[in-house]
């Protein structure tokens, strides 16, 4: 009888394998990476095909029993029980398994699953000299205050509960600059660092886990499932992870759950236009930049620059300025000027940004009369600005694209609200309820404020 081509295989075996990386947090390629063998003889193994050399086997016991990865207290017998269905040619040296499991004074090891042992080995011993925070993007420009939403933020990150938190706000409004600093302010937090994910270049949802990846300095090019791995990666890490410009990708959200629920020591910070609607996701609205608002009898209007400080939105106009026109700087007799233009862009960073690029054509006289009728007029030709935030229309026309076509036919009737409105006036020009303005309030086109009016501005609407 012709022999079957088919080999004998081992299930018990390959199931112990499998467990035994997955307990340790590594994927097929990265196993093989850290063993110096193919990922296909991995696979092998897993498949209860074929069996380890014994360097290979006692590497991958060693690196076990270093990652806890095996039963606790029951280490030698689960080793013996390996040893022996691995069906190795020579005996399990028991001297050698009793050292191995002599308790040691070492921490953990933690293992990058993209990387072979001892590019893992070097980095573990890094990360014992200093901390290091992974891949923050250049910021060519200085931050400007922030200090108490940077103070309320890493009070709300101390909370144990709050594992999922949410910069939300219109675009332009400094969500992605404001993660950045915090991000730079919790490095002592985290034991396994603070990792920064770009979004914007990625289009859609099934991409987050690739966008993680990069960022990770994984690769899951050759992985059957990877979801599971980047789960395994995660499950055992001190780390918070920014997400940025999440609003185009909020139909991925729940991957954010997988990530809370299989990584209990993962904390994750979202910069979005849109909540991603989730109950374990708590919000942080970002307002814009102080300014005098002289709305208030009360309120004390500056009479100089110098007593300025207190209002970071005219600090950040007199900041641009002083860098594209070199050799200006703002007089007292500007300052009118100055907090008008503030105050018609309710202190957005990027309108101020946008309008003191254009000192060098125009006198602060012009722009703020031109601002004063409409805010189209701000933009700006830098090419190290995305396109979408190179002009206020660009930044409401991505807004814009994200929006259901009710939403659209929504806010279009609400523009007519140059001053804001009532809830009645609401329900009678767009023939909705108030409460119906929900998903834009969501979306960062309508923000509630004290009073009982709605106030409507050129990208967002304000209502209270």
């Amino acid at each position: 009888m012709k022999r079957s081509a088919y080999r004998d295989r081992n299930y018990a075996f390959g199931q112990a394998i499998l467990t035994l990386r997955i307990n340790i947090g590594l994927t097929q390629t990265s196993l093989a990476d850290y063993l110096h063998i193919s990922g296909r003889a991995v696979g092998e193994w897993e498949a209860g095909s074929s069996y380890p050399k014994v360097e290979h086997i006692k590497q991958l016991i060693v690196l076990g029993i270093k990652q806890q990865a095996f039963p606790a207290g029951r280490e030698a017998e689960a080793v013996r029980e390996l040893w022996q269905i691995s069906r190795q040619k020579v005996l399990l040296d028991e001297n050698w398994l009793a050292e191995l499991l002599i308790p040691s004074p070492s921490v953990k090891v933690t293992i990058n699953p993209s990387v072979p042992l001892q590019v893992a080995a070097k980095e573990q011993r890094l990360k014992d000299e200093h901390k290091t925070v992974i891949n923050l993007p250049f910021q060519p420009t200085p931050f400007v205050g922030r200090g108490s939403e940077l103070a309320e933020i890493a009070r709300l990150l101390a909370n144990p509960t709050c594992r999922l938190l949410t910069l939300l706000g219109p675009g332009g409004i400094g969500k992605t600059r404001l993660a950045i600093e915090v991000a730079e302010s919790q490095t002592v937090t985290f034991q396994d660092d603070v990792v920064f994910v770009p979004l914007a270049s990625i289009s859609t949802p099934n991409q987050i886990i690739s966008a993680i990846g990069e960022a990770l300095h994984l690769s899951f090019g050759d992985s059957i499932n990877p979801t599971t791995d980047l789960l395994i990666y995660l499950r055992n890490r001190h780390m918070l992870l920014v997400l940025d410009n999440f609003e185009h990708l909020v139909e991925g959200a729940d991957l954010i759950s997988d990530i809370l629920q299989r990584a209990p020591n993962i904390t994750i910070l979202i910069t979005s236009r849109e909540r991603l609607n989730l109950r374990t996701e708590w919000l942080f609205d970002v307002e814009g930049l102080s300014y005098p608002t002289g709305d208030s009898a009360d309120t004390v209007v500056p009479q100089s620059l110098a007593e300025m400080t207190d209002y970071s939105a005219v600090q950040l106009f007199a900041q641009r300025v002083a860098q594209i026109q070199s050799g200006t700087s703002l007089s007292d007799t500007m300052l009118p000027l100055v907090m008008r233009i503030c105050q018609h862009v309710a202190g957005m960073p990027l309108a101020i940004e946008l309008a003191a690029a254009g000192v060098r054509a125009l006198p602060i006289e012009e722009i703020e009369r031109q601002i004063r009728t409409n805010l189209d007029v701000l933009s700006t030709t830098y090419r190290d600005i995305p396109a979408r935030h190179r002009s206020m229309r660009a930044v409401f026309d991505h807004s814009w694209h994200l929006l259901l076509e009710p939403e659209r036919v929504l806010l279009s009737r609400l523009a007519v609200f140059r001053g804001g409105c009532t809830p009645e006036a609401v329900e009678q020009v767009t023939g909705v309820k108030f409460s119906a303005l929900q998903s834009l309030v969501d979306k960062s086109l309508l923000r509630q404020i004290s009073g009982e009016r709605a106030l409507n501005g050129s990208s967002c609407a304000v209502y209270g």
